[in-house]
């Protein structure tokens, strides 16, 4: 892995926690104190996390007993567990040219490859499989998966959301896959040849590092 990227793995905690670290990633690259950042994590109790263009007031309405919090980026409906599960964060610059759907490709094509190496043959989707159901709350792992997201026996075990601030993003995802482990997966990212190809393919005019 290029020594320029850092890449973290952090211990389990809550969703104030978990939310602001992420958030802060994105902010470290704004102000020009940080660079790019991988960052793989968990969570110490049962919680829903919501993009940021749903209402948690609506989700709490739904009554489903757990914590809600809003996501700086977008997607859908997130049920998190502290098994089961491992969430990942990236924050990097926008290369010069890349539409959203890039950027969301360029995060995953590395954790594809890493799970593969794992033995899980997840697959790629290569075009949206359905619309959204309008006026329906969309839970991310129960509808059905899209573009550059990533299907293991038929069901989706990879997707996330992004936001993007001007020559900066930040992306993040939740891998759905029982005996997958955050130790065996950072263990096999770092070992990932792809990540010049995306991550460090164009830096912004502008010093990252002081």
């Amino acid at each position: 892995m290029n020594p320029r990227i850092t890449l973290l793995s952090d211990p389990p905690a809550g969703w104030e926690t978990n939310m602001a670290k992420d958030w802060a990633l994105l902010e470290a690259l704004k102000k020009g104190t940080g660079g790019p950042v991988v960052r793989l994590y968990s969570w110490n109790q049962t919680c829903i996390t919501v993009g940021f263009g749903l209402s948690v007031e609506k989700v709490l309405a739904k009554g489903f007993g757990w914590p809600v919090a809003r996501r700086p980026t977008g997607g859908g409906l997130v049920v998190h567990e502290p098994k089961g599960e491992v969430t990942l964060a990236a924050a990097s610059w926008r290369p010069r040219g890349k539409s959203l759907n890039d950027l969301y490709r360029m995060v995953h094509e590395p954790i594809f490859w890493a799970l593969r190496e794992l033995g899980y043959p997840v697959l790629m989707i290569t075009g949206c499989v359905a619309e959204p159901t309008k006026n329906v709350l969309p839970v991310c792992f129960d509808d059905a998966p899209c573009l550059y997201d990533g299907v293991l026996a038929g069901k989706k075990v990879l997707g996330g959301g992004l936001r993007v601030a001007g020559q900066y993003f930040l992306y993040q995802g939740t891998i759905k896959i029982p005996l997958l482990t955050q130790r065996t997966l950072f263990a096999k990212l770092k070992e990932c040849p792809l990540w010049d190809s995306g991550f460090l393919q164009e830096e912004p005019a502008v010093a990252l590092f002081h």
